[in-house]
This record gives C-alpha cells, structure tokens and sequence, in this order.
C-alpha cells in the first residue's frame, strides 16, 4: 500500500487529451502514425541503480508481508505502511534531495523507527533492521542514487532531443526548474507522461523509476522514443 499526495498522480490521457490548440487533428495522427512504425524498432537498456540501504530495507518489507500474511499482526501492518511509504517517497524523487524532501524523508524515516520499536523486541528476524535505518540517519539523503546515472545518460547522447520521464507533473515542474542552472541535465527536458505523449516521438527518453504497469507497458509499444534507458533499483523491475 502506497500513500501518494494528489500532485504525485498524473491522471492518464485519452487521445481527445491532446491540446488541439497547438496542434491540428492532422498533426496528431501524424505523431501517431510515427510512434507506431517507431514502437517495433525502438531500442530499450536497462541501468541497474545499486544502493544498498533501500534494498536492503525492501528486502525486510519483503519478509513483512508475507509474516502480516501469515500472522496478521497489526504491528506488522503498520510496519509494512510505513516502510512502503517511505521506499516510495524515497525512489519517487529523480535528483538529488532538495531541504523539503530531506524533511520529508525524516519525518518517514521517524515513522518506520515508531512502529519498528513496537515489535522488535520479540522479532528478533527483524532486529537488523535498525542498522539499516540508521544508515540512512548518517548520510542524511545526501544524494539521490538516480542523479548520477541521469547525467551520464544526457552526456552520452548524440543528439539533443533528450526528455526524462517524471512520475507526475509536480515532480516534472521541479525537476525542470532544477535542472536548469546545471551544466549537464540542462540538456535534457523533464516531463510527464502526459507531456511525453504530446511532443512524442523523441530521439531519446529516460525513464527514471518505476511509474505503474499499466504505464510502463504504454512506453514500450507506443514508439514514443528512437531509444529509451531505463533507470532502475532492482526491487523496481519486480512491480
């Protein structure tokens, strides 16, 4: 179970979503017609992120769910919340952390350390777990794991027709305002999906994270990109 704010929902469009006042009917199923004949011929990589913390952490969620499955302990329920809210916040976030989402992350981080302290004691399975989470008290989210990844992305590219996928069009409107001032992202375009599917087909896109199956399923046979990398921590490409 994810808690998600509403700015962190991009509701899914239908073709009458298209902006007719920038671009005619004609136009519109000409990117059509383009994204199909490039959907059987696009390229896909996929960048495994290493960051053992969090997959450490979602190895005990894990371990989680199947014991709230078997015992049904509402300890172990609010465990499970808390630890699921914070992965997804954690992984949510495409650069490095900003002060709001470090305070953001903490006060989480706070939550998953309350509910851990109420079962711990007689779970000694989940004992380690503190250790885990104190490794993220250390390092304070100092970097975000995807960033560097993204940046090698956007240097690496031939053409400048670069857009990084977001998970919602508030995350996409931060990103763009950060990216602006930096030597290297500055390159590329941070969209929605609902951006993407209006300006598609692009020479290059990069999806950074784990957006819905559904989603997921709609990039890679709708031909919106000649190439497209994938961002991922590996408990990512298990959803």
């Amino acid at each position: 179970v994810w808690l998600l704010k509403q700015s962190d929902i991009d509701p899914a469009s239908r073709l009458g979503d298209y902006n007719l006042g920038t671009q005619s009917p004609e136009g519109i199923f000409e990117g059509y017609r383009m994204r199909q004949a490039l959907s059987s011929v696009s390229s896909v990589v996929i960048h495994d992120l290493s960051y053992k913390p969090i997959e450490d952490i979602f190895g005990f969620l894990e371990f989680i769910r199947r014991e709230v499955t078997r015992s049904g302990l509402p300890e172990l329920e609010m465990l499970q919340l808390s630890l699921s809210t914070f992965i997804r916040r954690f992984s949510s976030s495409l650069l490095d952390y900003d002060d709001i989402e470090i305070s953001e992350l903490n006060k989480l981080l706070t939550n998953v350390e309350t509910h851990y302290g109420f079962i711990a004691s007689y779970m000694s399975e989940l004992q380690s777990l503190a250790k885990c989470l104190e490794e993220f008290r250390s390092d304070n989210f100092s970097f975000n794991p995807r960033q560097p990844t993204i940046e090698r992305l956007v240097e690496s590219y031939q053409s400048d027709d670069i857009s990084v996928l977001c998970p919602s069009i508030a995350t996409a409107i931060k990103s763009e305002a950060r990216a602006r001032n930096h030597p290297v992202l500055k390159k590329a375009k941070f969209v929605s999906l609902s951006k993407l599917r209006e300006i598609a087909p692009i020479d290059n896109l990069i999806v950074a994270g784990w957006i819905g199956r559904k989603q997921m399923r709609e990039i890679r046979n709708s031909g919106f990109a000649r190439h497209i990398d994938l961002v991922f921590f590996g408990f990512e490409k298990n959803w």
